[in-house]
């Protein structure tokens, strides 16, 4: 898959979305994966049909800034995404999108 410009990522077809297996109808003819970000954007009519199967944690809440605040001892009761980009299977275990955030 060719760069795009800025080498900040790449932009391609996205086939399908699984959840533990579960294919979740999700395709897009156009998502960018960028390089060293752990932020996932979603857009906004798609966010709580993607994220409520994909963190099914109770004790989630909410930053003021809307960032997802889920405890990371939790992370086990997440499930596994799997996006498909044509052929390719990216396989991201629940524990990969779960990052600690510490008060200083």
């Amino acid at each position: 898959m060719p760069l795009v410009e800025g080498a900040q990522g790449w932009v391609v077809e996205l086939d399908g979305v699984w959840i533990d297996g579960v294919d979740m109808g999700f395709v897009a003819d156009r998502v960018r994966f960028t390089t060293g970000t752990f932020l996932m954007l979603i857009p906004a009519p798609h966010y709580l049909s993607f994220i409520q199967p994909l963190i099914n944690i109770t004790t989630c809440g909410l930053f003021p800034s809307q960032f997802m605040d889920c405890p990371c001892s939790q992370a086990q009761l997440a499930h596994n995404l799997t996006l498909v980009v044509g052929k390719l299977r990216l396989e991201v275990p629940s524990a990969a999108y779960f990052y600690e955030v510490r008060d200083r």
